[in-house]
């Protein structure tokens, strides 16, 4: 009898954790604002006088339910590690894993940095130029206190080096004066990674042959900068040559410069001008104001757990910050984490057949703090056994958009999208079906290792630890500008993302261990 019972919850388990209706029914509704009046105490508290939430269903959301948990994150202004914006948005990530029965909900609490900018200015012979602070200018890593030129500035002549290569810096004397340079985004050649692709799924054929994939964090701007740097250079202006109409391109902190001048960013227009300044005028001297402070502050981790059948653990994660709106950097990330929260956590344990981690990161813009702790105590202090199986990480459900003429236009397709992956042949099979399943057209799949011994993605510090990852990403030209507005999500794509990841998940968790992992990143080389 136990055989036959325990086939029966086998089956059971198979079309429960593999299949779901095709209509999402019993969404949560309580939105940010019922919220605040229906929760009550740190862990949510009782949901209103003798009343139970109402116990929710197993199904993946409805698109209108997962696009109003990234209206709810956009809402709170913007994200940046340390802000008031920053806790509400963990806050309300930590509330809605309690809601979806996800246990030992916590905070993971890490060191991170708040960098801010007081005041800051650009003239060139003069005349007033319209610019933005690079981010973390003049102080990273580990350091805190006041910055600055002082209210006078610095002065100095003006170098163009154009695209900044060592040949645009060859014979030209930079040390004491202020280097000008093209931002240029790396373009991904299409026609390179359908070649390499495991998997590639555009059924419409919408990427021509030939095109460019531009990614606005693939960037000449640590290169450039170090060499200015290393020349003497005490100050950066920065033109955003491939960027649309918009100075407002706020950059991440890149661990591996330590900038200790100052620097701004002007739009191409505005570079244009400055340069035809400088053909009538070769020794025209720019003027660079910028003062700020950079803190310590908290970068929150958001961590909860769903026991399974077995203690074998499968991580699914995205970071919630961001530097503006974020309502694609990454609300849209952090809203389908909370989709597959919702949808496993509906589930009776004997229906999970491996444990499940759901996690959205912070420090994403601030150097990667809580990413490495969380490594470090999730993967890395604990005994192989105990380790995650697989990461399952989402970034970026993304509108495209192109520059025409200077300027942002918009199209009805989403962005191209990696799943960037090195799980194993049969895991791999099942990400190729749930893509077609669920139409995602515009994905492609790439090998992990393509990228060598780190990855342009959130599951980059998992994957170098040796955790398998399945990790979605995509890059917008707009994913670091203040345009990163809620119009910019791809809402098709909203539900049939969750579906696939849930569909991967549920796949993946019933399979013998030794099926999962793929090829192991490469060492790291020295730089």
């Amino acid at each position: 009898m136990s055989r036959v019972a325990g086939a029966v919850a086998v089956l059971m388990a198979t079309l429960t954790i593999g299949a779901a209706p095709v209509a999402a029914q019993g969404e949560d509704t309580v939105g940010v604002a019922q919220a605040s009046k229906a929760q009550k105490g740190p862990a949510g508290g009782k949901a209103g006088k003798n009343r139970k939430p109402k116990k929710l269903k197993p199904v993946i959301p409805s698109t209108k339910a997962i696009f109003g948990y990234i209206k709810d994150l956009t809402s709170f202004g913007y994200r940046r590690t340390g802000s008031k914006a920053s806790l509400k948005a963990a806050t309300y990530v930590r509330d809605k894993f309690r809601r979806f029965g996800l246990k030992n909900v916590q905070f993971q609490t890490v060191r991170s940095y708040d960098w801010k900018v007081k005041d800051s200015s650009l003239s060139v012979a003069g005349i007033k130029r319209d610019s933005f602070p690079i981010a973390h200018a003049f102080m990273g890593g580990t350091r805190t206190g006041s910055f600055g030129t002082g209210p006078q500035g610095i002065t100095a002549p003006v170098v163009d080096v154009a695209n900044g290569s060592a040949a645009n810096f060859a014979g030209k004397d930079v040390s004491g004066k202020v280097v000008m340079f093209d931002l240029r985004f790396t373009g991904l050649p299409a026609d390179l990674f359908k070649a390499i692709a495991d998997f590639y799924y555009d059924p419409d054929d919408t990427v021509p042959p030939g095109a460019s994939i531009p990614q606005p964090y693939l960037t000449n701007f640590v290169d450039v900068t170090q060499r200015a740097m290393d020349n003497g250079a005490v100050g950066v202006v920065g033109v955003l040559a491939d960027y649309f109409d918009s100075k407002y391109y706020f950059n991440e902190e890149y661990r591996r410069l330590q900038m200790d001048i100052p620097g701004l960013w002007v739009t191409r227009d505005e570079g244009a001008a400055i340069r035809a300044q400088l053909s009538t005028d070769p020794g025209a001297e720019a003027k660079i104001v910028m003062n700020g402070e950079r803190k310590a502050a908290p970068a929150r981790n958001v961590i909860g757990f769903l026991p399974g059948k077995s203690k074998k653990t499968l991580l699914i994660s995205s970071h919630h910050d961001a530097v503006w709106a974020g309502a694609v950097e990454d609300g849209s990330g952090t809203s389908e984490v909370l989709a597959l929260a919702r949808y496993f956590g509906a589930l009776k344990k004997k229906y999970r057949p491996m444990s499940l981690m759901f996690a959205t990161m912070d420090s994403h813009f601030s150097g990667y703090q809580a990413h490495q702790k969380f490594i470090a105590k999730y993967v890395t202090a604990v005994p192989e056994a105990r380790r995650p199986k697989v990461n399952f990480a989402i970034e970026h459900i993304a509108r495209y958009g192109e520059v025409v003429d200077g300027k942002l236009k918009m199209t009805n397709l989403p962005e191209v999208a990696g799943i960037l992956q090195n799980v194993g042949e049969k895991p791999l099979q099942v990400i190729k079906d749930a893509i077609v399943k669920n139409k995602l057209g515009r994905t492609i799949v790439i090998p992990a290792t393509f990228f060598g011994a780190s990855l342009p993605t959130d599951a980059s510090f998992a994957y170098a630890a040796g955790v398998p990852v399945v990790s979605l990403i995509s890059g917008p030209i707009y994913l670091y500008d203040k345009q990163d507005t809620l119009d910019k999500v791809y809402k098709p794509h909203l539900r049939p993302m969750a579906l696939a990841y849930k569909e991967m998940i549920a796949r993946m968790s019933r399979m013998p261990l030794a099926d999962l992992p793929g090829d192991k990143p490469p060492a790291p080389t020295e730089p």
